[in-house]
């Protein structure tokens, strides 16, 4: 259908609160991470996502829910818990390079929704867009999806994407196992890195390299021009997102990264040549990286 949609992006930038954001509207529903690797580990997973659209529509028809990850039947703006738990707390104030590069290794952030029912809550028309938000998957697949499917993708400051990536157990490891097992070329460009931050890196630039390359240029979103409009950004996907006046908190800052991470992250991605910086300038990455150590 016309208006089934599909969005990805990094994980930890945004794409969970552009969810959150539609599911406000009306006549739209947008799911969180609904598909699970059988999806588009057995037989064709284009054909895989379409049957998953159809199912979910019957399913929203027939009981007024669908699958999503979501917090108690609701999708939140954020899946992952605002504070680090206890061994990575403690962690923190430990000084000295050890601490600062072992820490995402340790307990961090909990991610707190789980994958189940959600409450649709709203009546819809016949023709309501329905959205599917999966980062790593609808990455590897982008380019034979986004010819059967309204694609976008949204994207985040690389030293802010890093930064969270190190507070969570997601992707602190440098690997993306989905990803790897649909994209041989990758799995080898991850597997040539013995250091997680440089497999970090690697597998940012694969992300945004596969997004410059299978999306037109209006369908690349940033975290950043959202949290600013408030939520009108997302017009690209809907019109109806021009209705939007919320108040966005911009998380580049966000006090629960270790900032002690923050100056080697930025070293190293300064120095590269990636395809990020199509996208984001060199420059807001050093400020963010300036702005970090100024932080209190």
């Amino acid at each position: 259908m016309a208006n089934d949609v599909l969005l990805t992006g990094p994980g930890r930038s945004g794409t969970t609160l552009v969810c959150h954001l539609l599911n406000e509207l009306p006549d739209t529903v947008a799911l969180n991470e609904p598909l699970v690797p059988r999806h588009f580990l057995q037989g064709d997973p284009v054909e895989n996502v379409a049957a998953f659209f159809a199912r979910q529509r019957t399913r929203i028809a027939e009981t007024g829910t669908a699958v999503s990850c979501s917090v108690d039947g609701a999708l939140t703006s954020n899946p992952v818990a605002d504070r680090r738990t206890g061994v990575a707390r403690l962690l923190s104030h430990v000084p000295g390079k050890f601490a600062a590069t072992h820490l995402g290794k340790y307990a961090t952030r909990e991610v707190i929704a789980t994958r189940g029912p959600m409450e649709i809550g709203k009546d819809l028309t016949d023709d309501y867009m329905l959205l599917i938000k999966q980062p790593g998957a609808l990455t590897a697949l982008l380019e034979p999806l986004a010819t059967r499917f309204a694609s976008y993708a949204i994207v985040r400051n690389p030293l802010a994407i890093l930064a969270s990536w190190n507070s969570v157990d997601f992707r602190a490891d440098g690997h993306a196992p989905v990803p790897e097992l649909l994209d041989a070329d990758l799995k080898a460009r991850l597997s040539a890195n013995r250091d997680r931050f440089d497999r970090q890196i690697e597998l940012l630039a694969w992300g945004f390299e596969r997004y410059l390359k299978f999306l037109p240029p209006e369908h690349l979103l940033t975290y950043e021009a959202l949290v600013e409009s408030g939520g009108p950004s997302l017009a690209v996907i809907t019109p109806r997102a021009a209705s939007l006046a919320g108040s966005l908190q911009n998380r580049n800052r966000n006090k629960v990264y270790d900032r002690r991470l923050v100056p080697m992250l930025a070293e190293r991605l300064l120095s590269r040549d990636e395809p990020f910086w199509q996208v984001y300038t060199r420059e807001s990455v050093e400020q963010l990286a300036i702005d970090y150590a100024g932080r209190a």
